[in-house]
This record gives C-alpha cells, sequence and structure tokens, in this order.
C-alpha cells in the first residue's frame, strides 16, 4: 500500500506543470501577506510615521514587523520605538503588538529610564493577559503571533 501511494505522489509530481507550485499549507498565500503588509503600512503611517521626528526638544524613531497569522487569519503588526525627551533626560522603549484589521492592541512592553540617574520609572510588560518582565521575555510571547 505505501508503494501505490508513493508511485501516486511521483506520478502526480511529473504531471504538474513546469514552474507551477503546490502551496505550503502554513504559509500566507501571496495575497494574504501583500494585503496584510499594505494594511500595516497604512496603518504605520496613519499612527506613526507622523510621530517620527528630531528636534530641539525630542527624539522619536520607530519601524515596524508584519506578518499574516494563518492559524488566526489575523494580520499583526510589532512596532518598536524609541524616544528620548531632552528636557526630562528620559529615554523609553516599547513594544506593541496590534491586531492591524480591529486596530486593537494585543499587549506591549514599555520602559521608561531617567537618563541621569539611570533609574528606571515605568516598566509595563504584558501580551494577551500574560505578564512579563522584560523586553525579551515579551518579544518571545509575540513570536506564537509574528512566526505562526
Amino acid at each position: 500500500m505505501a508503494l501505490i501511494r508513493t508511485w501516486t505522489a511521483a506520478v502526480a509530481l511529473l504531471l504538474l506543470p513546469a514552474g507551477l507550485a503546490v502551496a505550503d499549507p502554513g504559509e500566507p498565500s501571496y495575497s494574504q501577506a501583500t494585503g496584510c503588509e499594505k494594511s500595516a503600512l497604512s496603518y504605520y503611517d496613519k499612527t506613526e510615521r507622523v510621530r517620527n521626528t528630531s528636534n530641539n526638544e525630542l527624539f522619536y524613531e520607530s519601524y515596524m514587523e508584519t506578518h499574516y497569522n494563518i492559524s488566526a487569519n489575523k494580520c499583526f503588526i510589532l512596532i518598536s520605538s524609541m524616544s528620548h525627551k531632552y528636557k526630562d533626560d528620559t529615554a523609553s522603549w516599547s513594544d506593541t503588538l496590534i491586531d492591524v484589521e480591529e486596530e486593537h492592541a494585543f499587549g506591549s512592553f514599555v520602559k521608561v529610564v531617567n537618563l541621569r540617574t539611570s533609574t528606571v520609572g515605568e516598566l509595563r510588560c504584558d501580551l494577551n493577559g500574560q505578564s512579563c518582565a522584560s523586553k525579551d521575555e515579551f518579544k518571545q510571547l509575540a513570536k506564537a503571533y509574528m512566526e505562526e
């Protein structure tokens, strides 16, 4: 029986037209991936790109990663940012995981540090109700959304 299945699979591969690929069911289709990227870029332009700035009072920069998660049937964007307020000499880092279509934040990591005293003024970290203690832990939790 195994020989018949193997032979049938081999014949099926030979009969495929040249250049025709069979989609991997674990990968998003081209239209899903590009649709997700376009939606995420539109969301990013609307919410973040306008905030990216550098002047005498503030430096703010952000970047994004996108991923279409097949099992959740959702487009996610992970926005990472860094800012420095010169007046009070504080720096902040954040990562936020967002469902693009629903514009819903699943969670975030935020750390604010006073650069003069090196003290942490604020540290928040959670993703979908699960607490975390560091950026690395947040990234590890976000992998389930961004790599599946």
